[in-house]
Formats: C-alpha cells, sequence, structure tokens
C-alpha cells in the first residue's frame, strides 16, 4: 500500500492536469473548430463565389482574443422569425417576409435600450471626439465619428458630453439659424444635440410610447444586461446583437436638435397614390429610396447604368463611380411590393438637379401611382453647382453652397431613417450611415438592396467580390474605414486601379496578429513593384487571399 500510493497519485495529478489544460483552451479559443475547419475550405473556389452575385455561405474564424462572430452567420431573427441575410451580399430583400406587422413595440424598446446606455456608462467626458474632416460632407464625417464613438464605449465604457466641437466647418453656417446664433453653437453642434440631452423624438417613437403597455423597468433592466455583455464578453453576443448595439449608438451620435427636426417637418411633403387602398397602418410598409446622382457621376444627366451592379463590380474610385437609370431603383421598389404584398410608403431622398418625381411619374406611372411618396422640398437648382466648382474639380467638396448642402444631407438622412427596407447606395457613406440610423429607429434589421454594388461591410472604394474573404468579424464589417486607417498604408498607384487593399492586412492582423499583417504587407509591396498590366493588378487582391488563408492556417497550427 506504501508502494502504491505515489503512483495513484501521479494517475491523479495527470488527470487533473489534463482537465485544467482542456478546460482553459476551451475557455480561451472556445471558436477553435471553426479554425480547424477553415483548412478544409477551397480557397480558390471561394475566391471566384465572391466575384458573384449569388455567394455562398461560408463561416469565417472569430478573432483570437474573444471578439465577435461572422456578418456571413446568415441568421437574423425578427421575434419569432428567422431569416437569412448575409451582410457581405448586395442583396437582402427576401427578408421582408420576416418583418412583423406590428412594429411598434421593437420600436419602443430600441428608445429603452439608448436610455439604458446613457444610464450605464461609467464615464461622460467634456472634450468631444477629435474630429479630422471638418471640410468633408457630413456623411463621410459622421461615419467616422460613429466608428469612434464605438471603439470608445467597448474599449472605456465611456462617451462625450458633446459628440461636436464647436468649431467652424465648410457644410454648416450656424450664423443661417437664428437657434445656433442665440445658443453661440459653431459647426456640427449647431445640428447636433449635446448626448446628455433627453433623445428628441420622432413620430414613430412617439407612437410607440404611447401605444406601449409594456413593463419599462423590466425593459430597461434588461437593455441595461444587454449593454453590459456587449461591453464584457462579446463572444456571447450574436451577429445581430452586434449590429443592433452599434447602429444604436450611431443613433445617439445623430442626435438632432429640435430646430432642425422643425425643419424637416415644415419640407416635408407627401404624394399619395391614387391607385389600391390602404386598409390600416399595418398594411403599409416604408422604403428608403436613396437615389445617388450630382458628383457621383461627375454631373452627368445621361449614360446611366442601365443594370444594378453585382457584388463583383469595380472597386468605384473617384471618376469610376456610376449613376444607375430611375428603372433601376423602380424594379426594385417593385419587388418589394411583390415580397412584401403591402401599401409601399416611399421616403426618397436624392440630389438630382432635376425632380426626380416628375421622371417617375412620367416614365413608370404604374409605380407612381400605386405607392405613396414622401419627400423633403428643396429647390432642385440647389443641386446644379457644378458651374461654381473650381477648376478640374467635380466633388462635392468645393461646391460654392455646400453650407446649404450640409443641412439638405442630414435632413434627408433622417428622412431615409423611417424606411423598414433600403433601396440605393451602401457604397455611398451617406447611405451606409441612413441605413444605421434606419436600423435603430425600428431596433430591428433592415432588409435591403444596393444597387452599386457594395454592402453593408464594404467601403465604395473597395472590390468588394475580392475583398469579402477579409470581412472576417462583425467588428472588421461595421468599423473598418480606409480613411481612419493610421496602421495600414494605400498605396496610390494600387489604389487608381483597383481600389482599397489594405482590409487584407486588418483581416490578419484581426485573426492571427500584427507578423501576419506584416506578412501580407510585404507580399502586396512585392506584387505591386512587379505589376505593370492591368492583369497582373488584378491577381493581387486573389494572390492576398491566398496569402491570409496560410496565416489563417499557420495560426491554426500554434493553436
Amino acid at each position: 500500500r506504501s508502494r502504491s500510493f505515489p503512483f495513484l497519485t501521479r494517475v491523479a495529478l495527470v488527470l487533473v492536469t489534463f482537465v485544467a489544460v482542456q478546460t482553459i483552451n476551451n475557455l480561451l479559443f472556445p471558436d477553435k473548430e471553426n479554425l480547424v475547419n477553415l483548412a478544409q475550405y477551397d480557397w480558390d473556389q471561394l475566391a471566384k463565389q465572391a466575384s458573384q452575385k449569388q455567394q455562398q455561405s461560408y463561416p469565417l474564424p472569430i478573432r483570437r482574443d474573444g471578439f465577435i462572430g461572422s456578418p456571413r452567420s446568415k441568421m437574423i431573427q425578427f421575434g419569432d422569425k428567422k431569416c437569412d441575410c448575409d451582410l457581405v451580399d448586395v442583396d437582402c430583400l427576401e427578408s421582408i417576409a420576416c418583418i412583423t406587422d406590428n412594429t411598434l413595440p421593437q420600436i419602443q424598446a430600441g428608445v429603452l435600450m439608448r436610455q439604458a446606455l446613457k444610464e450605464s456608462l461609467s464615464r461622460v467626458l467634456d472634450a468631444p471626439l477629435a474630429d479630422a474632416y471638418g471640410w468633408a460632407p457630413l456623411g463621410k464625417t459622421l461615419q467616422s465619428l460613429s466608428i469612434k464613438v464605438w471603439r470608445e464605449f467597448l474599449q472605456h465604457n465611456q462617451l462625450r458630453k458633446g459628440m461636436f466641437g464647436h468649431s467652424r466647418e465648410s457644410f454648416v453656417n450656424a450664423s443661417s439659424y437664428p437657434y445656433c446664433i442665440q445658443h453661440s453653437l459653431e459647426g456640427k453642434a449647431c445640428f447636433f444635440n449635446d448626448f446628455g440631452a433627453p433623445e428628441e423624438y420622432g413620430a414613430l417613437e412617439r407612437d410607440a410610447i404611447e401605444a406601449s403597455s409594456s413593463n419599462n423597468t423590466a425593459l430597461l433592466a434588461n437593455s441595461k444586461q444587454e449593454w453590459q455583455r456587449l461591453r464584457d464578453d462579446p463572444t456571447t453576443v450574436t451577429p445581430y446583437a452586434y449590429l443592433l448595439g452599434f447602429c444604436h449608438l450611431s443613433k445617439i451620435t445623430f442626435h438632432l436638435r429640435q430646430h432642425m427636426m422643425d425643419i424637416y417637418d415644415r419640407r416635408l411633403k407627401t404624394i399619395e397614390a391614387t391607385v389600391g387602398s390602404v386598409d390600416d397602418g399595418n398594411n403599409v410598409l416604408r422604403v428608403a429610396l436613396h437615389v445617388r446622382r450630382g458628383d457621383a457621376c461627375s454631373h452627368e444627366m445621361t449614360n446611366y447604368e442601365t443594370h444594378a451592379s453585382p457584388l463583383g463590380r469595380k472597386a468605384q474610385t473617384g471618376g469610376l463611380r456610376r449613376c444607375y437609370d430611375t428603372a433601376v431603383y423602380m424594379e426594385a421598389l417593385q419587388r418589394v411590393q411583390r415580397i412584401s404584398k403591402k401599401h409601399l410608403v416611399v421616403h426618397v431622398a436624392t440630389d438630382h438637379m432635376v425632380s426626380l418625381l416628375d421622371e417617375i411619374k412620367e416614365h413608370h406611372p404604374a409605380v407612381f401611382n400605386s405607392m405613396t411618396w414622401k419627400y423633403v422640398e428643396y429647390p432642385r437648382a440647389m443641386f446644379n453647382y457644378s458651374a461654381g466648382l473650381i477648376p478640374g474639380s467635380n466633388y462635392i467638396e468645393w461646391a460654392p453652397n455646400k453650407a446649404l448642402l450640409g443641412e439638405t444631407a442630414i435632413v434627408d438622412i433622417y428622412h431615409l431613417s423611417f424606411g423598414q427596407v433600403f433601396v440605393g447606395h451602401l457604397g455611398s457613406r451617406f447611405g451606409k450611415l441612413s441605413w444605421w440610423q434606419a436600423t435603430a429607429r425600428h431596433n430591428a434589421f433592415v432588409p435591403f438592396y444596393s444597387v452599386d454594388g457594395h454592402s453593408v461591410c464594404c467601403d465604395i472604394d473597395e472590390a468588394c467580390g475580392d475583398i469579402a474573404p477579409a470581412i472576417v468579424s462583425m467588428e472588421n464589417c461595421l468599423t473598418f474605414s480606409r480613411d481612419d486607417s493610421t496602421t495600414y498604408i494605400t498605396d496610390g498607384d494600387t489604389y487608381w486601379k483597383i481600389g482599397v487593399t489594405v482590409r487584407f492586412q486588418a483581416a490578419a492582423d484581426e485573426v492571427a496578429g500584427p507578423e501576419a499583417a506584416d506578412v501580407i504587407r510585404k507580399k502586396e509591396e512585392d506584387l505591386r513593384k512587379n505589376a505593370t498590366t492591368d492583369e497582373q493588378y488584378q491577381d493581387i487582391l486573389p494572390q492576398l487571399t491566398q496569402v491570409l488563408k496560410k496565416e489563417l492556417e499557420r495560426k491554426r497550427e500554434k493553436l
């Protein structure tokens, strides 16, 4: 007995050690199996699929330190209903079938989500976030600030009392607004309220609060728990919950002052349908329609694209950006009508310099007469600013009336945020921000159809089909921005040939660490130096996909 005791002790120690190692391994790497399975996929075939409109779902790894799952999880839940949507694709209209008839309870729950966030923060700082884009269109500025605010919340559980500073900027003329003069407001602070101010409710929120019979105390407590999960343990949060959290915080950032909402109410116009009837509010579906013209296609009035662009379309850098024939949007609206079987109330926003609605009425009378149209009335002539641009420039940044154009942009984003479905341009920062705002307002997934070949997860100057393998997480999908990247440098020559490529470096860094990102950067430099033909430039992104695959496999082997 005395001799067998050490042996049994050794056996017990070995078993305890094995169990402990397995337990720690599972805690540190709960998704290891997903990463192991990654090696089973044919990445050459995957790259080809990414360039096609109809993409196949495939699993992507989760960040090693335990962050958010893939935007390609293809599971969006509306109450008791579940629908598929690949956020990397350009078409999620089929998920319209999952929109509930009575949306007021979920809108009211969204109001409480935003209230819960404000009440659960550990700190509220006085200093605003640094804004590097005072010269830029407001869509670009607000996208950048939404991303910065989200990162600061996750990292430090804090927000800013005033999201925006009071410095002057080109797209806001505070002296044009009596309220801003009276309260000494400058810059975007003229348009947007402080974080601590009570939320200014739109018509939908007011209706939802009035109709609510829920226990607000219990809902508020549950909402605070959701925010805490997002901060403390993101691996327990679904991609859908991550999306909702991000969009709610973007809406808190986009907190319009009452005088701006009054401008919206005064300028809002409605053209009622002349065909069909609306029995009740549950038979109505609101659609946000964003028709991009103006500097998006060098102020051309003809030669628009006659078909929506697939996901595999080239990056739309500078002069390669495209406008689309009105028929493209009308076909999408008719498809929404067929899927939903509801009366459509279309919230239309455009920078077209002639009346878009007159064009629809003349050339698409069946569509025009069967739907209700809501638009914000501004003189169309104000969008004809090309004659006042400096020589050699086509862009709105140099428009002589850009301060007034800034007002129209903000009011139109607010207008589009009432849509339960989005049809338009997700390659546009303006369109993407509008979709974020709509998602928060409805506290639900907003089905979309993007005509420009760009998805929720992709920027206008990326070749979205080729870049899709590098969209490795919801964090990457929603917060990657080439403009805000100081770690990954975009090469000018490559940019004009094939668009932004640095997402591959960001993906490698996120999943496998900075050494992997450096491997991809060096590979890209070598490919760029040796590229002399268009075909060789076009081959850069597929080759970077292969390098990313190898780095992920190396990480798998290390695990």
